[in-house]
């Protein structure tokens, strides 16, 4: 089975109390790694990106938990796929625009 596969069984897993403290635990992780990235001098700007996202308390219990911890956090979903937006990103610190490229 590929990743996408088994990504598929998250909406499922969830409705299961004990996969849904394992995401809590997840969530809560992720959302420290966010903080410590933004307290290392990262922009306060965290795009939500990939499925589970899709899980309301998932992507709530991350959101919340980044903004307690740091006040002036936005936190969104994200626009694009990681891969593109990981692009447009690099573009942006090159001070180039896909416009620009063609």
């Amino acid at each position: 089975l590929g990743r996408d596969r088994i990504a598929a069984f998250a909406p499922v897993a969830l409705r299961f109390e004990r996969f849904r403290n394992d995401a809590n635990r997840g969530a809560d992780r992720l959302a420290a790694l966010a903080c410590r990235a933004i307290s290392a001098g990262g922009v306060a700007r965290v795009a939500l990106a990939g499925g589970i996202f899709a899980d309301r308390a998932f992507r709530e219990r991350v959101g919340g938990a980044i903004v307690a911890r740091e006040p002036g956090a936005e936190v969104f979903a994200a626009r694009y796929e990681p891969a593109t937006g990981a692009l447009l990103l690099a573009y942006r610190e090159l001070g180039l625009t896909p416009e620009r490229l063609a």
